[in-house]
Parts: C-alpha cells; structure tokens; sequence
C-alpha cells in the first residue's frame, strides 16, 4: 500500500524507527493501525527532507503528537504549493514573454526566486544555540550542486564535510578559523574556501558575525 519495500520494512525494524505490532512464527512482520500511522508520518517527514536518525528523534519525543504532526506538515507543503504556484507563473509569463505575445517587466523574471532579508528560502530559518541560521539558496533548487547558507552567530562546532567542500565569506564582524593544524583570522568582505574531508571549526571574535556558507 504505502510503496515501501520489504526490505525497507526490516532496516526500520532493525534500527528501531519502525517496529511491527508483532511477528508470526514464521517470520512474517505484522503491522497494524498504529504502524501504519508512524509510517505515514515517516514518509511525510522523508518527502520534506529529513533524514533518518532526525526522524527517530523527532518519532521518539515524548510530546510527539500526530494530529499536531500533520497540520505542521501541510503548514510545509501548502507553503510549497504556494511558491511552486508561483515558480509556474514566472515560467509561463517568460514564454509568452520570449514568444513576444505578452512583454514581461525585468523584475517579473525573478518572481517566486528572492529571499527578502532576514528570512528564510522556506519560511524554516531555526536558532540553535543562539545561532540563527537562514537557507537562501537550497540543494533542492541546484541539484544538490550547492546550497547558501546566512549565518549569524557565535561560531560553530568542529565537524568535517565527507561529501561537499564549504566556503565562508564573512559580510560582517570578526572571525577565527581552525583549518586543520592551521588558523585563520578573517574580517569584514575577506573569505575562506574549505576544502572535504578538512576538519574544521570556527568562532566569532567579535559581538556576532555575520556570514555567508556555502
């Protein structure tokens, strides 16, 4: 019913995202009502983009309600459908324009792609750890070629890129970069590009930072 393959079914038993109600003796895994229910919100939340173990935390909160759930997830999709809406009349609007049926305003070209200041590509910017982090350009606008990030805080922890190389450009305050065994100080305007697989971490020396990643 749900298109999820057997072997799916097993993995999320296995790893404990999704258990069956019971199995039989001879095997079978037998999911009920209540299964089928936690494996609609995991198809939600994978169709949305998260990942797996996000998913398990987010399953396993004690105040994790389904109702509650479900409206979060049209809230998503309904701002979706919005923008897509107007992605679709941007791309119309550009034939008749390039047909020379309707003339098209330069700005009108654009419509459906700006992301005002302060907000967010998805209307999803979070904080954490007085960290506010802003998507202006999404993986799922290039194809997973690049996504740009705006970033304003303190710093952020060590971590390493196995997949995709990052590029910081600090458009203001002061920042401090440990690359590897070496350091960097970067001010207003100057960037550093960070190649995959570098473990790396850096921390605002100034009130806050402002920053743009890549």
């Amino acid at each position: 019913m749900s298109g999820v393959s057997v072997r799916t079914l097993h993995f999320y038993d296995e790893t404990a995202l999704l258990k069956p109600a019971y199995t039989k003796a001879n095997g079978y895994r037998i999911y009920e009502e209540a299964q089928l229910l936690m494996l609609q919100q995991i198809l939600f939340y994978r169709e949305l983009g998260f990942e797996l173990k996000r998913i398990k935390g987010i399953l396993r909160q004690r105040k994790f309600e389904k109702v509650a759930a479900l409206k979060s997830h049209r809230q998503v999709l309904e701002k979706n459908v919005a923008r897509t809406r107007t992605l679709i009349e941007t791309i119309d609007k550009t034939i008749k324009h390039l047909k020379g049926t309707k003339k098209m305003k330069s700005e009108e070209l654009f419509t459906g792609f700006s992301v005002a200041a302060g907000k967010d590509r998805f209307n999803e910017g979070f904080n954490r750890d007085g960290t506010t982090i802003d998507c202006k350009v999404s993986g799922k606008d290039t194809g997973g070629a690049m996504c740009v990030l705006e970033v304003n805080n303190s710093g952020w922890p060590r971590h390493l890129n196995p997949e995709q190389d990052e590029w910081i450009y600090v458009v203001d305050g002061e920042v401090e970069l440990e690359i590897g065994k070496k350091r960097f100080h970067l001010g207003p305007r100057e960037s550093m590009f960070i190649p995959r697989n570098v473990e790396h971490v850096w921390t605002s020396v100034s009130a806050s930072a402002q920053i743009i990643n890549t």
